[in-house]
């Protein structure tokens, strides 16, 4: 048996060769994708079912009713009556005898598939190639051991033949009837209530012949055992690889082969009968990946393969906050703030020691004590107004411990604007101060909250704080605590933190300063919701307390609310009305829809002040 070749024999009646050959058409080289024939078979194969299902009243047909709960008896309802043989049964429910059955079936169900034109002859073209291949062939279970070729092809006489017995005649002349013996022998009475449904018997497949012209072929082969035919302009899925399964062995006329150019075409040639149909081709066009990396035009440009490098099975993980060594490799600033720790903390000298060591402590402490006079009074030295409150209280000067807090204090970044275009992180709440000088805060409420833990409630408060330059900057904070003043000191904090810019606009001409939102925006916390609309120059805020504070140290002086939902939750409802002014940044107005040009972040742009280990005197 020859193996799949570039040209075809064809063969006549008689099984001898006519002496003329074919070329082998495009379609039965295309990729062969089981996966696509599978899935299109699945559906295409669900679109000739006829609705079925069980009458609307089965199971409803017997005069039933509860017998309610005074009887000692399900509330199942039963059967009216007298006597004992149906009455008092019960009825309609699924447990019960004669009731109708779970989830009866309806006729409007989803019984038809829609399947893409491309997809269904992608699955044609890859089971016509999958035909083409003997071992796929074999593989399905086709007799085919002794078939002079694959693919087979015979002439147009074959076309002409009227009678069974010539029909045989050729199938054992082209030693194709071996799988019609199959076919027979494989005849089975089905298991099941199909034998009921008019396919009592079930059996294998046999041949399937392709031909182009009708002459009396259909009447010679209809009769023979697991034989189909098909026309080869009408080809399907559902013969040509049965059950989803791919290598159905098919017979050829001459006239039904030369005519698959036609209708499939080639990779770069459109089919003639299809329209706007070319075959589709494999992108990787060696599918053994293992000789492509061997070979030589891969070796050749690879790095040559270094020494084994083999992983520790056990990693001590080390904490930073105690290895010094471990700390300078994630920050090597943390050197800078070792050294200013260590020079801040003095080291007081012993009382015990030595005599008048108090006077050298407090001539270290206070440089200028030989030059004052004597206190004038209880107090200290100067005027005061008692427990050591003469010398002024000086603000802890500001460390930075982040790349960002450093590039601040150094000036090299010199607007909260330029961390908004790069959306760096701001963890320092000293950075926002830095800029934002005159920022204001207010507290919005404080609400107590309960826990239940296992020694009782646990009490703790809950502070909502709003911070805001009036000049459009905004922040807002939550923060529970045990005290109160720890809890209104923290939201502060984390308010700074979550400033955000506000995008204010005009409503109408452009005239003067932005007074409002520049576009409807609109946010949501939970069940509160919140929508920000442009108002024109004068009418000022129109909104509820809540959101209008928070409006107004944003900087925005005129503005339409409209709220939905639980706006009695003050925290949702602040929560949604600063997500709605946050939204008002991602909104362009048409003088920012210039391209941006990229530029380097402040971390790449003073990458070498930052790999500064020394002291930095700010």
């Amino acid at each position: 048996m020859a193996l799949n070749r570039p040209q075809i024999n064809v063969y006549n009646e008689t099984g001898g060769l006519t002496g003329s050959t074919l070329c082998l058409p495009s379609v039965l080289e295309a990729p062969i994708r089981p996966d696509l024939v599978q899935s299109v078979h699945t559906l295409v194969a669900k679109n000739r079912r006829q609705p079925y299902a069980v009458s609307s009243r089965a199971g409803h047909q017997a005069s039933a009713e509860s017998w309610g709960t005074g009887r000692a008896v399900s509330r199942v309802p039963r059967v009216s009556g007298g006597g004992t043989h149906r009455a008092g049964q019960a009825a309609y429910g699924n447990m019960c005898r004669g009731g109708h059955m779970f989830a009866p079936t309806k006729v409007w169900r989803k019984w038809n598939f829609k399947v893409n034109l491309n997809e269904k002859r992608y699955a044609i073209s890859s089971a016509l190639a999958a035909s083409a291949i003997p071992s796929l062939v074999l593989a399905r279970g086709h007799r085919i051991e002794m078939v002079p070729e694959i693919p087979l092809v015979v002439s147009e006489r074959v076309e002409s033949l009227h009678k069974t017995r010539e029909a045989i005649g050729v199938l054992n002349s082209l030693k194709a009837y071996a799988d019609i013996v199959k076919v027979i022998n494989s005849r089975k009475s089905r298991a099941g209530k199909g034998k009921m449904r008019n396919r009592r018997h079930r059996q294998r497949r046999g041949p399937l012949i392709v031909y182009a012209e009708d002459k009396g072929l259909v009447r010679a082969f209809r009769n023979v055992p697991g034989i189909e035919l098909v026309n080869v302009r009408a080809l399907n899925l559902l013969q040509l690889a049965p059950g989803g399964h791919l290598g159905r062995f098919i017979i050829w006329t001459r006239s039904a082969f030369e005519l698959l150019d036609s209708l499939y075409g080639t990779t770069e040639v459109p089919a003639l009968l299809k329209k706007n149909y070319t075959l589709p081709f494999s992108i990787v066009t060696q599918p053994d990946i293992t000789r492509v990396i061997n070979s030589d035009e891969i070796q050749s440009v690879l790095r040559a393969k270094g020494p084994r490098q083999t992983r520790r099975k056990i990693c001590h993980k080390k904490n930073p906050l105690k290895n010094r060594h471990l700390m300078l490799k994630l920050n090597p600033y943390a050197k800078v703030l070792l050294e200013h720790a260590s020079s801040v903390v003095k080291k007081k000298p012993s009382f015990v020691e030595e005599k008048g060591s108090f006077i050298e402590y407090l001539r270290i402490e206070i440089p200028n004590i030989d030059n004052m006079g004597p206190a004038p009074e209880r107090g200290g030295f100067d005027r005061g107004r008692g427990r050591g409150r003469a010398h002024k209280e000086e603000k802890d000067d500001w460390v930075p411990v982040t790349k960002l807090g450093r590039l601040v204090k150094m000036g090299k970044i010199r607007s909260l604007e330029e961390i908004y275009l790069y959306s760096l992180p701001i963890k320092e709440y000293q950075i926002v101060d830095w800029f934002l000088p005159k920022l204001k805060d207010e507290v919005l409420k404080i609400m107590p909250v309960q826990k239940q833990t296992c020694a009782g409630q646990r009490t703790r408060f809950k502070a909502f704080v709003i911070v805001g330059d009036s000049d459009g900057h905004v922040g807002l904070g939550v923060k529970c605590s045990k005290e109160v003043a720890i809890a209104i000191r923290r939201a502060i904090i984390l308010a700074k933190l979550s400033v955000i810019p506000v995008r204010r606009g005009y409503w109408g001409n452009s005239l003067g300063e932005p007074h409002t939102v520049c576009a409807k925006v609109s946010g949501k916390c939970s069940s509160s919701m919140c929508r920000l609309v442009p108002a024109p120059r004068g009418t000022g805020i129109v909104a509820a307390p809540t959101p209008k504070r928070l409006l107004q140290f944003a900087g925005i002086q005129d503005c339409y609310t409209s709220s939905r939902g639980a706006t009695r939750t003050l925290g949702n409802f602040v929560k949604a009305t600063f997500a709605a002014i946050g939204n008002t940044y991602g909104f362009l107005t048409p003088n920012l829809w210039k391209e941006i040009p990229y530029y380097p972040t402040p971390f790449e742009e003073f990458s070498d002040v930052l790999m500064q280990t020394e002291k930095i005197k700010y």
